[in-house]
């Protein structure tokens, strides 16, 4: 899958990742077209650092972790 198979994106609330080792990855300017897998949340403390797996990314896509946790805090805040 590569940048032009972005719109067969399944949700907008999903993230995704790889089948065959579990990951998060990602399309990164700079870097090609293709997916790549990545550590790190993005931040200034904690950037996104590329590395090599040792296999293409499977992507596909799941909820993100701490999601559920998310909307349940907003449950118990009336929120």
């Amino acid at each position: 899958m590569t940048a032009d198979d972005m719109t067969a994106i399944p949700d907008d609330d999903l993230e995704p990742y790889c089948v065959t080792c579990g990951a998060p990855v990602g399309l990164f300017a700079g870097h090609g077209e293709d997916w790549h897998h990545f550590r790190g949340s993005g931040t200034v403390a904690d950037p996104n650092r590329l590395y090599d797996s040792g296999h293409e990314p499977v992507v596909a896509w799941r909820e993100p972790a701490g999601a559920s946790e998310v909307i349940s805090d907003k449950e118990d805040t009336g929120e």
